[in-house]
């Protein structure tokens, strides 16, 4: 657990010395994993080899995880499963809140 701590802090301590790398590398993580998830509800209407949940999860935990939720809504997909109507969302929040932290300097009523 301790290691896992030290990679988030150490990533976290890039970002913070260059932000709009982050704002670029959200952005990108979320067109992705929103693709991926538009991708596989595609591949399951049509019975092809699908996208494994490990990856679309995985996809969410690295920094998709508002597209994870903007694909699971617009594409209906993934909405029926425990893992992912629980896990997706909080990890939107959990973005959503490292995102304000990150820009609270800039956005005048954060700071």
């Amino acid at each position: 657990m301790t290691s896992f701590i030290t990679v988030i802090s150490s990533i976290a301590d890039f970002f913070l010395e260059q932000p709009e790398l982050f704002w670029g590398y959200t952005l990108i993580m979320t067109f992705i994993t929103f693709l991926t998830y538009a991708n596989d509800k595609r591949k399951a209407k049509k019975n092809r080899w699908r996208t494994p949940e490990s990856t679309l999860l995985l996809l969410a935990f690295i920094g998709g995880a508002l597209g994870a939720l903007l694909g699971m809504s617009v594409c209906r997909h993934k909405i029926r499963k425990a893992k992912f109507y629980l896990t997706v969302p909080l990890l939107a929040v959990i973005q959503i809140a490292f995102i304000v932290f990150m820009y609270r300097g800039y956005i005048p009523f954060l700071g």
